[in-house]
């Protein structure tokens, strides 16, 4: 019986017409309600399933004469009276003639009439300035116009033999309307032509070839596929969760997970994947994802790799990622957060701005998986919040005085970062928040965490110059462990006791390889005083040489850049990081040190204690036997000119505490660089973080509530703000107003579904994007048909680690550019295939209940009664 159906289906297409046109003045679409009656105007129907018996000719030509009189004595006057004077033959507005309307029914004419009579019903014409029609003149003109179209409509017309089809949108919609169904099946048909006059449903060219035949009963055997179901067996359903928060993972996945080229993905601390069993009416089956893996290709960083390699975990099927180019307007595009993954909106790319890369918007969270279904419903449930956001303020905004009523003025003291300032709001309203760096706009000066407790741990040599170049801790004898005076090199007073002084052309010094130089793939930190009379091409610290394996700790030329640059074996690159030209000033002493972290613990430097620059270096081994440690020189390249002083490196990293405690001897050096770049400062207040670059005090507009609240500020080096003021805003104040404005504005989120690029994604939105107006965490569903979405179809058998992935996106849509609250995503679940039921709603509209077994010819003559009832088209 469910081979019957397509029969049905094909007559819906192939409705018997012949090739004159309908004339209609756009393409039609159908719309069946239950009862089997077409929605909408007669001309935008399908084409009837059934012809009913055709009445005589004479009945035709009797009513049409009879409509004639009726217009002859009723309906031409009033057109001559109210349209003919703009619609005649010496007036003719807007390209419209009425004076050529005769009562007869010619089928030229029907698209007029139906123009007329809308104009009339909706009383746009005549114009509001020309004399109107009584409501009994409009009443007579709609009622003839009605009742003229249907006697036309009862025409006998010619039969020349030919079928005439649906258009492809119309058969689209008549298998949504017939079986319920979502899915795309007929983007395989030809489109369709257009005619002369700019029509897709013109007859002479719907007509029905036997491959078209052919194409219809395929698409229909599809659809059908899709809409009935067996019913002795249970369904499938496949659901997997993604939680996401600031360290939400209390037992996060160890491996370290990529996704290639410009791929960002989460924390593996800040979510969580799960396989959620949804609560339904009926028994159904959940489907386990696959966790076993076995590729031979995949990434290390931007590199192809090639090699079998096995994983058994669900974190190698789904992933949190988030794609884009770097950078932001104002604030982070994306960051962890008590309410979940907080997201800026998602600035277009270069597709549509012409700016920017092709890797997609920005901020553009995506959830990548392996598996999903092949077809049927789903359902994307995203947990989400408006987030109680602050607004970030833009470059050139004024500190406030921080003087008068209600003002709050913190100093950061010297505890752990970590530990928020209690600090009581007297009054709730709008706050202007300043922070300020130690010394700057007229803050008190800046405290620092100095720990000293621990700078012998790990230590691997201290030269502190002071007339010899002697290597402590003398663990050995002193002519084991003396470096080696190379060339011309003085010892002169320094701030510190004593320094080299180097003359750049010959002298240097070269410590002896041992095995305690040996710091192989793990951390380390190199930290020196320096004071250079000229800024050129020169070593500092080197354990290597230019290209050679190992690492070289310079000013790269004469710009005044600092860099550390590490090779690993066979001289191939391993790592680069270096600071913007300007950080290292002539004739000055400052403070340089490289705090060696490996793989995606960052790598940073600074220059007295001020971060100048971040960077990753990759976890290789950096040890060459040959190679002895230099300072003041890279080895066969330019030589250091100026002085150097208390030179250490450690096999660890230090902490910012340790740091300033190597800085403590010359403090009143320890100046920020010059023209430094702006510094990501972090703001906590309570349980709300905020995050952007500072190249100013004035950082960030905000409404608090009256009482305590945690206050904690830290800049991207880790050291405590200086001071921060809070100021409160009268109502009226610019940016105050702003502000108001601007927590009113409403994040939208949007939904996607596609696949994954190696140069991007190729996704489709799941129906509109919805406003999201709660503060407080809301379910917000998005439904479609997985096939109508693009597909990540690979080969069978492909062993890439990157092929295959199809993608779900969640972003806070770009709107107009304007600042907007940020959006909070908790969780993002996928279900599908997607029931309410079982039997599927879309089954039980062809198999209808009914007393008969489904084993009686009884019952099958009752179910193709009954979706025939729904299929015919009066």
């Amino acid at each position: 019986m469910k081979r019957v159906v397509p029969w049905m289906l094909l007559a819906v297409v192939a409705g018997c017409h012949g090739s004159e046109s309908d004339g209609g003045p756009a393409e039609a679409t159908s719309s069946v309600a239950e009862s089997g009656v077409v929605n909408g105007p007669e001309s935008e129907r399908p084409p009837i399933l059934f012809a009913r018996d055709e009445e005589p000719v004479d009945t035709f030509a009797e009513r049409a004469a009879e409509m004639k009189t009726r217009f002859e004595k009723h309906v031409g006057p009033l057109l001559v009276k109210h349209c003919v004077r703009c619609h005649g033959e010496k007036k003719v507005e807007s390209g419209i003639r009425i004076d050529r309307l005769d009562g007869g029914l010619s089928e030229r004419w029907l698209p007029l009439w139906k123009g007329v009579r809308r104009n009339v019903v909706e009383e746009t014409m005549p114009p509001e300035d020309e004399p109107q029609p009584t409501a009994t003149e409009r009443t007579l003109l709609e009622e003839w116009i009605g009742d003229a179209l249907a006697v036309a409509r009862t025409r006998v017309r010619d039969k020349n033999g030919t079928v005439r089809r649906l258009t492809v949108a119309q058969y689209r919609h008549t298998l949504r309307d017939l079986l319920g169904i979502e899915d795309e099946l007929v983007d395989v048909l030809p489109a369709d032509s257009v005619s002369a006059d700019g029509f897709l449903n013109h007859g002479q060219s719907m007509t029905l070839s036997p491959l078209l035949v052919e194409a219809y009963f395929n698409i229909a055997d599809k659809a059908l596929d899709r809409t009935v179901v067996d019913v002795s067996r249970k369904p499938v359903v496949q659901s997997v969760r993604v939680e996401l928060g600031r360290d939400i993972n209390p037992k996060p996945f160890k491996d370290k997970l990529t996704l290639g080229a410009l791929s960002r993905l989460l924390r593996n601390n800040d979510f969580i994947i799960s396989q959620p069993v949804p609560k339904k009416a009926f028994e159904f089956e959940p489907f386990v994802m696959r966790t076993k893996y076995r590729f031979i290709e995949g990434y290390q960083g931007n590199d192809t790799v090639r090699g079998w390699r096995e994983y058994d975990s669900i974190y190698h099927n789904v992933f949190a990622c988030v794609r884009g180019s770097d950078g932001y307007p104002k604030g982070l595009a994306y960051q962890p957060g008590e309410k979940g993954l907080m997201l800026r909106p998602a600035i277009p790319s270069a597709e549509l701005f012409g700016i920017e890369s092709t890797y997609g918007p920005k901020a553009n969270f995506k959830i990548s998986l392996r598996q999903l279904p092949d077809h049927g419903r789903f359902r994307v449930t995203v947990r989400a919040a408006r987030v109680d956001d602050g607004l970030l303020l833009d470059r050139g905004a004024a500190a406030r005085k921080g003087v008068g009523d209600g003002v709050l003025v913190v100093d950061q003291p010297t505890a752990d970062v970590k530990a928020p300032q209690v600090v009581e709001i007297k009054t709730a309203g709008i706050y202007q928040v300043d922070a300020f760096r130690g010394g700057a706009g007229g803050a008190a000066a800046q405290k620092v965490a100095v720990d000293d407790s621990k700078l012998d741990d790990s230590l691997i040599g201290a030269f502190s110059l002071d007339g010899d170049v002697r290597r402590l801790p003398l663990e050995k004898s002193p002519a084991q462990v003396a470096g080696k005076v190379v060339g011309e090199v003085k010892f002169v007073d320094s701030p510190f006791g004593k320094a080299v002084s180097l003359d750049g052309k010959t002298g240097h010094i070269v410590v002896p390889r041992d095995g305690s130089l040996k710091v192989g793939d793990g951390e380390f930190t190199v930290a020196a005083w320096i004071r250079p009379t000229e800024l050129r091409q020169a070593g500092i610290v080197c354990l290597g040489r230019y290209g050679q394996q190992g690492f070289v700790f310079d000013m790269p030329n004469g710009n005044g850049v600092l860099r550390i640059e590490t090779f690993k074996a066979a001289n191939q690159p391993n790592g680069t990081v270096q600071s913007r030209p300007g950080a290292i000033r002539r004739d000055q002493w400052q403070h340089v040190a490289a705090v060696v972290r490996r793989e995606d613990k960052l790598t940073r430097l600074y220059i007295n204690g001020f971060e100048v620059a971040v960077g990753k270096i990759d976890k290789w081994d950096l040890d060459d036997p040959k190679v002895h440690l230099h300072i003041g020189r890279v080895p066969g390249s330019q030589l250091f000119k100026g002085s150097i002083d208390e030179v250490r490196f450690y096999r660890r990293a230090l902490a910012v505490p340790e740091l300033q405690a190597l800085i403590e001897p010359g403090r009143q050096f320890a100046t920020a660089p010059p023209n430094e770049k702006p510094q990501i400062l972090g703001l906590t207040l309570g349980e709300r973080h905020f995050t952007g670059l500072l190249s100013q005090p004035a950082f960030l507009a905000v409404r608090l509530a009256a009482g305590p609240v945690g206050l904690s500020a830290r800049w991207g080096n880790g050291l405590r703000v200086g001071r921060v003021v809070l100021t409160p805003l009268a109502d009226d104040d610019p940016m105050a107003v702003r502000f108001a404005t601007f927590e009113k504005r409403v994040p939208r989120l949007g939904v996607y579904v596609g696949l994954r690029r190696d140069c991007g994604s190729t996704l489709s939105p799941v129906g509109p994007a919805r406003p999201v107006r709660a503060t407080e965490l809301t379910d917000y569903r998005f439904e479609g048909a997985i096939n109508n979405f693009p597909s990540p179809d690979v080969e069978k058998d492909n062993v890439n680690y990157l092929a295959g992935i199809s993608e779900i996106g969640v972003r806070s849509e770009y709107t107009d550019g304007r600042d907007m609250p940020r959006l909070a995503i908790r969780s993002v679940e996928f279900e599908g295939p997607f029931y309410e039921m079982w039997p599927p709603r879309t089954h039980r509209a062809i198999f209808i209940e009914s007393e008969n077994t489904a084993e009686t010819r009884e019952y099958a003559e009752e179910v193709i009664g009954a979706f025939a009832s729904r299929a015919f088209r009066r």
